[in-house]
């Protein structure tokens, strides 16, 4: 149940990265290499639904924030507090 947790955040991370790198999102790809953007997802974590949003700046990741209040402490939470600065 605890490594399910930190599954699903990896996968919506690694899904907004993912669409950040190629474009899928932005539908035009001079927006996502020259503009700034802004783009959210989501999932149900096992506390309830787990959001990302990352901003992209220039076609490189510059900030992403991690909402997922109901996640287990110490579990859930380690992967929210930690994976967005390793993604940056």
């Amino acid at each position: 149940m605890k490594k399910g947790i930190i599954i699903v955040v990896v996968l919506v991370l690694s899904y907004a990265i993912l669409a950040v790198g190629n474009g899928m999102l932005a539908g035009n790809d001079d927006v996502a290499t020259s503009g700034k953007e802004t783009l959210t997802g989501a999932a149900e974590g096992f506390g309830g639904e787990v959001s990302v949003t990352v901003t992209t700046e220039g076609g490189k990741i510059v900030n992403v924030e991690v909402k997922g209040d109901g996640e287990t402490p110490g579990i859930g939470t380690n992967a929210i507090e930690q994976l967005p600065e390793k993604i940056k």
